[in-house]
């Protein structure tokens, strides 16, 4: 879990972050879509920030997670310009993950190195 400096840093980011441009990966997308044959996808962002990587899977029911409170609301912002409706939009503690649903596909990207030494260990 990020320590309060770095809650900080990344309330006052989110805000820019939600504003710039999102990614997208096809050969990511199109892989899933190969190597699941269901007609419904579901796919969790973990740790999904502003939900830069929401376009990879708007194909899909997307499903976000964040510990940070104003990242999830870039992710909003984001999501709603992008015309993306997500499923659903999860806010807890990154070591007290408690879904009561499954996914096909759990992505993550930058994850790990934005948590302190203590909580990586």
């Amino acid at each position: 879990m990020a320590d309060a400096r770095e809650k900080l840093v990344w309330d006052v980011h989110s805000q820019q972050m939600a504003n710039d441009k999102a990614h997208t990966c096809d050969p990511i997308s199109n892989s899933i879509k190969l190597k699941i044959n269901k007609s419904e996808i579901d796919v969790l962002d973990y740790g999904c920030g502003t939900a830069q990587w929401a376009p990879t899977f708007k194909e899909f029911n997307y499903y976000g997670y964040d510990q940070n409170e104003n990242m999830i609301a870039g992710a909003r912002i984001r999501l709603k310009k992008l015309g993306i409706q997500p499923k659903e939009l999860y806010l807890s503690k990154w070591n007290k993950v408690s879904l009561s649903r499954q996914f096909d596909v759990v992505f993550t990207s930058a994850v790990i190195q934005h948590n302190t030494h203590h909580d990586k260990a």
